[in-house]
């Protein structure tokens, strides 16, 4: 079994909430050939963490800036997954890179 991280217990008040967060980031282009961007339509800070297939932590870095560009180039295909977390809420993405 893969060693998977430990992420903070997020606390949701509402569904609305939780699909407020949901909508208000974009991660584009998916599938990807290593560079891709996360959009935030707001200034919250946020971490983002990216996990390989095995939950492997490749990267972990705090952000404020709405738009942040990460690169995955010098990892093979394959599927990873990105988590935005901010205060209270945790949102898991899946991105797929090919070569």
């Amino acid at each position: 079994m893969g060693f998977q991280p430990q992420l903070p217990k997020a606390l949701v008040t509402s569904v609305s909430d939780y699909d407020q967060f949901m909508s208000d980031i974009d991660i584009f282009p998916n599938p990807t050939n290593g560079l891709f961007i996360i959009n935030i339509k707001s200034t919250m800070p946020v971490r983002i963490i990216v996990t390989n297939s095995s939950g492997g932590i490749l990267t972990e870095n705090n952000f404020i800036q709405p738009v942040i560009k990460l690169d995955l180039t010098n990892f093979p295909a394959g599927i990873y997954f990105v988590s935005i977390l901010d205060n209270d809420r945790i949102l898991t993405r899946k991105i797929l890179k090919s070569n």
